[in-house]
């Protein structure tokens, strides 16, 4: 036989032994894996580890997951962030979907690895694209945010609504938002954020929830309805897990109440009791009478302002405002109109400004440019100075922050 020919022959052979050979280390690491996952589950964390291990040098692609995540958590081993990453990044190459998104998050928190945002896009988007809904949601937030690639708005709705319609609270909120205040490439559509804020609110996201009773409330998107409206703050507050965020909600409550009729409050209040029980209707109903009580309430815009300098609730320039408010423009023909007005209205442009990154810039803006001229026109008892330069400034924050209301959905 022919030299040449003999050595090929010879090759062949070997490859065929290897390929065996690696066929079975295979087979052995899936049935690792499989009693890593029963001892799991039992509870057996440090066997369940030794397990995923020897799957995970196997080759076996879920072990050198679950062993990276083992390593992650600090489950039946001590937590090692860089070995974690190690074997969830080879879990990612060898296909593993999840892993895929979770190798993007690490590079993206630096768990493990150093900060890479592009590393950190490519991987989620290569995830969002083998139909992993969450990784659909950060695709979104990359393209919106510009954080390892050009920043598109579009592509940035286009993932959102992909991650919400597989179910993503967060993206449905996030189509909501771009919908509901319109960015570059994307037109501003009432009854769009109207829908995905629905969505949103309905699989429990509170600040979605809160938006949707601002639209009941001001038909801005959808037909007024104050009972529904009520509703939507109600549960937002039962889910609110801070003091802040209940407050803005309880505000938006109180506005509410302000606009409904005989009727309407005997709707709320069995809604109320439903939702939140007897006693919790009553703290509630405690917190506006405070509220109340203290005059915080009603100046939401200034207080916001306020708050973004670490100033109290009870602060100097608060307190003047308030004054003013309550001794002079409610005493004006139609100051009570102004007062209303601004009820329904401040609560939504502050709402809007809090889900802005630079909002903290945005209200020293607003203190130069209007409320420091208020604040100096009513300590020289110039009251009505004050008040056109207020309406002047609801009216442009209006504007820029919430649009023109759109025509409200016919009966």
């Amino acid at each position: 036989m022919d030299v040449g020919k003999m050595q090929n022959l010879l090759k062949g052979i070997k490859q065929v032994r290897e390929g065996s050979t690696d066929s079975e280390k295979f087979l052995a690491g899936e049935k690792a894996n499989q009693k890593g996952l029963k001892e799991y589950k039992n509870n057996n964390y440090g066997n369940a580890f030794r397990l995923f291990l020897t799957s995970a040098e196997n080759g076996y692609p879920w072990g050198m997951y679950n062993v990276g995540t083992a390593y992650r958590d600090g489950e039946g081993t001590t937590q090692d962030m860089e070995k974690a990453f190690y074997w969830i990044k080879k879990a990612a190459q060898n296909d593993i979907v999840d892993a895929m998104f979770e190798i993007g998050l690490m590079y993206y928190h630096a768990d493990g690895t150093e900060q890479d945002l592009v590393q950190a896009f490519a991987w989620c988007k290569k995830a969002a694209e083998n139909d992993h809904i969450n990784a659909m949601c950060w695709v979104g937030s990359f393209y919106e945010d510009g954080e390892g690639v050009i920043q598109d708005f579009s592509k940035a709705l286009e993932w959102y609504e992909k991650s919400a319609e597989g179910g993503n609270e967060n993206a449905a909120f996030h189509a909501a938002y771009l919908y509901d205040k319109g960015a570059a490439g994307v037109q501003p559509d009432r009854y769009k954020s109207f829908f995905w804020y629905k969505k949103a609110a309905m699989a429990g996201h509170t600040t979605a929830m809160n938006n949707l009773g601002m639209v009941y409330l001001t038909g801005n998107g959808a037909k007024i309805d104050l009972v529904y409206a009520a509703e939507w703050f109600i549960k937002a507050y039962a889910k609110a897990d801070n003091d802040k965020s209940k407050k803005v909600y309880i505000d938006n409550f109180d506005a509410t109440l302000k606009k409904a009729d005989e009727d309407e409050r005997e709707k709320i209040a069995k809604i109320m009791i439903n939702k939140l029980g007897i006693k919790g209707a009553e703290d509630l109903m405690n917190k506006l009478e405070s509220s109340a009580s203290t005059d915080s309430d009603g100046c939401f815009i200034t207080t916001a302002v306020c708050d973004s300098f670490g100033k109290p609730d009870d602060c100097y320039e608060l307190s003047v405002f308030r004054s003013f408010r309550d001794n002079w423009l409610s005493c004006q023909p139609n100051g009570k109109k102004l007062i209303e007005e601004y009820y329904s209205i401040a609560p939504q442009i502050v709402e809007k400004i809090n889900l802005l990154p630079n909002s903290k810039e945005i209200y020293h803006s607003i203190w130069k440019q209007y409320l420091k001229k208020c604040l100096l026109y009513i300590e020289q008892e110039r009251f009505s100075k004050c008040m056109n330069i207020y309406v002047d400034m609801v009216r442009t924050l209006k504007e820029k922050y919430i649009g023109v209301y759109i025509k409200k959905i016919p009966d």
